[in-house]
């Protein structure tokens, strides 16, 4: 190679070792500080709280109301007088008797007058009837339950 042809390759070439050097330690002294050692830029912590509030409205449900109806007939009675369907239950009764030497009458009646007599019974013992829905039913001197 000639001398003209060393010298355009030479040349550039320095060149590029020269600028690589200068860079190098341009960066070496850019990152340091005076005592040769990096330092890290302070970090700092962003904490953010979010609070979400949802609010869901339902339609009012419908007003109850209450009826509270008569009490059911009885299934159990004693001496009075009572509608049949209305104080007690039709239906089949039975008592043991009066208590001991007493009587025991029972009456089925159209009305509440007790003038309208549609059977009866006056007794010392067990007995039985029959209350039928509509007529009234006369107790004295004993209790029916369910038969």
């Amino acid at each position: 190679m000639d001398r003209k042809n060393l010298l355009r390759v030479a040349v550039p070439g320095g060149l590029l070792v020269v600028g690589l050097t200068v860079g190098a330690v341009t960066t070496h002294y850019a990152e340091s500080t005076e005592y040769g050692t990096p330092v890290a830029a302070p970090l700092r912590t962003l904490t953010e709280t979010v609070e979400k509030t949802y609010t869901q409205t339902a339609p009012a449900p419908p007003p109850v109301t209450v009826t509270e109806g008569p009490p059911p007939p009885a299934a159990q009675f004693g001496e009075g007088l009572y509608l049949v369907g209305t104080d007690i239950t039709p239906g089949e009764y039975r008592t043991d008797g009066p208590a001991p030497g007493g009587h025991c009458y029972w009456a089925r009646l159209s009305d509440s007058a007790g003038t309208n007599i549609i059977a009866n019974n006056l007794t010392e013992g067990p007995s039985r009837l029959t209350a039928v829905a509509g007529e009234y039913l006369e107790v004295n001197g004993c209790t029916f339950v369910t038969a």
